[in-house]
């Protein structure tokens, strides 16, 4: 699967996964092959290519250390 259809995934991934947590619980790969019509490999890549995509502060890291910039 391209990159870009790995990232176009993850959207699909969630919406079905909350849709899904509505009636199952937390889904498993086979519950979510099935509702997007893909193969468990697919999802799988889908899933771990998703946890690339998400964001966080720059300076979230320098809180966690308790470090902070200061303006000069």
């Amino acid at each position: 699967m391209s990159p870009r259809r790995l990232q176009e995934l993850h959207p699909d991934l969630t919406k079905a996964t909350a849709r899904l947590e509505q009636i199952h619980g937390r889904p498993t790969v086979p519950e979510l092959a099935d509702d997007l019509n893909l193969d468990g490999e697919q999802i799988i890549e889908g899933l771990v290519a998703g946890n690339g995509y998400t964001s966080s502060s720059l300076d979230s890291s320098q809180r966690c250390r308790g470090l902070r910039r200061h303006p000069r």
